[in-house]
This record gives structure tokens, C-alpha cells and sequence, in this order.
């Protein structure tokens, strides 16, 4: 029979995991996929996936968690699934910072003979978290 000690230890470790899962899943829903940019044109509302996902028990497969975007030349919002819209902050510049990754046909980039893959990003300041449970309160992660 385990320990008082034992018992507690193994409810801080399933505590831990669940806290480290919520941020993951916090950090990955701020990621998009596709591109927008402030200026442009255009961008009609519409529903882009984000790296979060949740796991269906029923069939075992995964759902991309989305956010819904729409702007033009001087604006982007970005609405969550809590309802909360969140704006492109233009102030200071955090805004369209293009970023590039690379990756190599070997783990040492000094070695490699070739680029094996890359990607393209955009980074943006928003006015506020996205959140992606319908029921959190603004703001509030908790």
C-alpha cells in the first residue's frame, strides 16, 4: 500500500502534466496556419486552424481547434472560440515580422548538403489571449 507521501507525489506529477498540457495547448492555439498579413487587402472572415488540437475518443481522431480572422490593408482581428475578439496591434511596430524556417537533410547544419524543407510565418502583437474553451472568461486562463 503506498505512502501518504506516495499518494501525493503522484497527484502533484498528474497536476504537473495536466498544467504543462493547458499551456501547450495555449501556446499551440496562438499559432495559425496560413499566413495574413496588414495591408494585404482584403481578408474575408473566415476560419483558420491552429496548431491546438483535442483528441476524439469515440474514433480516435484529431481536431484542429480554429480561430476566425478578417482585416485589410490597415487591420486584423482575430476572434477565439471564447468569443473574444482580439486585434493586431500596430504600436511599436510587433506587427508583419516575417520569419523563416529551415530545415537541413542532416541534424548538424554545418554538414548538411541541402535544405530539406522550409516554411514561412508571420508574427503579430495581439491586444489579448486567445482562448479556446468556449466557457473561459476573458482573460483568464483558469
Amino acid at each position: 500500500m503506498p505512502t501518504w507521501d506516495e499518494v501525493e507525489a503522484e497527484q502533484d506529477e498528474d497536476e504537473k502534466e495536466k498544467m504543462t498540457e493547458r499551456i501547450e495547448k495555449f501556446l499551440k492555439y496562438h499559432i495559425q496556419d496560413n499566413s495574413l498579413y496588414i495591408g494585404q487587402g482584403k481578408i474575408a472572415e473566415a476560419d483558420y486552424e491552429t496548431s491546438a488540437y483535442e483528441i476524439n475518443g469515440a474514433d480516435n481522431t484529431i481536431s484542429y481547434c480554429r480561430l476566425t480572422v478578417e482585416g485589410d490593408d490597415s487591420h486584423l482581428t482575430v476572434k477565439d472560440a471564447a468569443g473574444n475578439k482580439r486585434n493586431v496591434l500596430k504600436n511599436g511596430g510587433l506587427y508583419n515580422l516575417m520569419a523563416r524556417e529551415y530545415q537541413y537533410n542532416t541534424a548538424d547544419v554545418a554538414s548538411a548538403s541541402e535544405i530539406y524543407t522550409t516554411s514561412y510565418a508571420v508574427v503579430h502583437q495581439i491586444d489579448g489571449p486567445l482562448m479556446w474553451e468556449k466557457d473561459a472568461e476573458t482573460g483568464n486562463m483558469e
